[in-house]
């Protein structure tokens, strides 16, 4: 901390050798010197260096004291009875998120994922780190292509898409938490089914054979890289649809391929997931 002007850095050798700096503030409260005696022997040293006028050292005064009042900043911490079950834990992690920067569907969904199936979500984020990773030789199967390198939350919108039906994901946040839509009740079995269709998605999902014999499609479309590629969503969609045909309808791989290549080409052409 500099208290000529109150500008915090990191400490390296020229600081810790510049007397206009203390290297570790936490010495300001271990030392066991009031705050008075603490500014007084800082401005004694400085004024040994080069003299101060009496506007220096009262900014240099007044920025200690500012200093000196961070043992006073109030910090609120939430503390979580251990008798609030899972289903509560969630809601309150999201309300409290929610306040600060600004979730999407994707975020509260990701967050049950952490509570109730955090496996899945760490298999999610493995795929997309590996998919931004050009495989070692003998490192075996890997994610990585030319075309897109997926979030997490993206790869999700594919489970969702392909597991529930749904484009969009304002209601899949409810029916996760076992929400039924006609009562409005919550109960932990319904939860439980819900979370085994979207597994057994994810798994289809994340399926390493499926995953690039869906991206060949694109290349039969005519697409060499992610530089002709103007939407992402569109790539996401398609490949849920890939799945569906694939897995739901059991479609032949050359017919399939021609079909979600030609929808992907028309898809991109007509901007549809692009505004």
């Amino acid at each position: 901390f500099r208290p000529r002007d109150g500008k915090f850095d990191v400490a390296d050798a020229a600081i810790r050798r510049d007397p206009e700096w203390i290297p570790n503030i936490s010495e300001m409260w271990s030392s066991g010197k009031s705050s008075r005696k603490l500014v007084n022997d800082f401005i004694d040293r400085l004024n040994q260096k080069a003299a101060l006028d009496e506007d220096e050292e009262e900014s240099i005064a007044h920025n200690l004291d500012r200093l000196f009042d961070l043992q006073k900043y109030p910090f609120t911490a939430l503390e979580i009875a251990p008798s609030v079950d899972e289903e509560q834990v969630a809601d309150i992690f999201v309300r409290i998120n929610s306040e600060g920067v600004k979730l999407n569907q994707a975020d509260f969904i990701l967050t049950l994922l952490s509570v109730f199936w955090d496996e899945g979500r760490k298999a999610l984020e493995e795929f997309c780190r590996r998919s931004r990773m050009t495989p070692r030789a003998g490192e075996g199967a890997s994610p990585f292509n030319y075309f897109i390198q997926p979030d997490p939350d993206q790869l999700l919108r594919v489970s969702i898409a392909y597991g529930f039906g749904r484009g969009r994901l304002k209601s899949v946040y409810q029916v996760l938490r076992g929400k039924d839509m006609e009562t409005g009740e919550f109960s932990a079995e319904r939860r439980e089914a819900q979370f085994k269709i979207l597994q057994d998605a994810q798994s289809d999902v994340l399926n390493l054979t499926a995953w690039h014999q869906f991206l060949s499609t694109l290349i039969g479309a005519g697409f060499r890289s992610g530089e002709m590629i103007s939407s992402q969503s569109a790539v996401l969609y398609a490949y849920a649809f890939y799945l569906i045909g694939r897995n739901g309808f059991s479609v032949a791989e050359h017919v399939l391929q021609r079909l979600i290549g030609r929808w992907f080409f028309f898809s991109t052409l007509t901007g549809r997931y692009s505004g």
